[in-house]
Formats: C-alpha cells, structure tokens, sequence
C-alpha cells in the first residue's frame, strides 16, 4: 500500500525544483562544480562531498570560478543527483543516502 504524501515530500520536490532554476539561471555554477570533482578525481580522491565543494566555491569564487553567487546548501543533495545522473564516473566519488521521499 502506498504511503501518504507528507510535508517533506513536497519540501524535496521544491528543493529540486529550486535547484534546477538556480542551475538554469546560472549554469557557471555547476559547471564548476563538475571541474572540481574531475580535477579532484584526477588527483586520486577516492571520495567527495558536494558541501566541500560549495565551501570551495564561495572561498574561491571572485579568484578562480565564475560565479559569486550565493549557494544555498539545501541544493547540496539535488547538485549530487544531477551529477550521478550526467557523469556516472564522478558520481562514484559521492557516498548518498537513499532518498525516502518521492
């Protein structure tokens, strides 16, 4: 039998949602996030996490990346689905937790 929808059902979905327009708006944003988890894969990391790699940014926005923009950390668990999804070889360096919302 399936469950109810709940009030984090819709949290997650408006999350992704709200990831998917801030990615649209500025794609500068993840597109560096692929370059830092392939330069990282390339230098032998085994493993990643994707609220290091938003600390990175803001740290290194105005001097190395694109974009200084503001990162909201609740786009953290979408910005590692998009990246399993597009580049499964980088995705590998994510350790995620099922997802138990829809």
């Amino acid at each position: 039998m399936p469950m109810a929808p709940t009030l984090f059902d819709s949290l997650e979905d408006d999350i992704e949602l709200r990831w998917r327009n801030f990615s649209a708006r500025h794609p500068e944003v993840y597109r560096n996030i692929v370059n830092i988890a392939k330069h990282a894969k390339d230098q032998g990391k085994t493993y990643l996490s994707m609220k290091w790699i938003f600390e990175v940014l803001r740290g290194s926005a105005p001097r190395d990346y694109d974009s200084p923009v503001a990162l909201n950390n609740d786009y953290t668990a979408p910005a590692v689905r998009q990246l399993k999804a597009e580049y499964p070889e980088l995705g590998e360096l994510f350790r995620t937790r099922k997802r138990t919302a829809a």
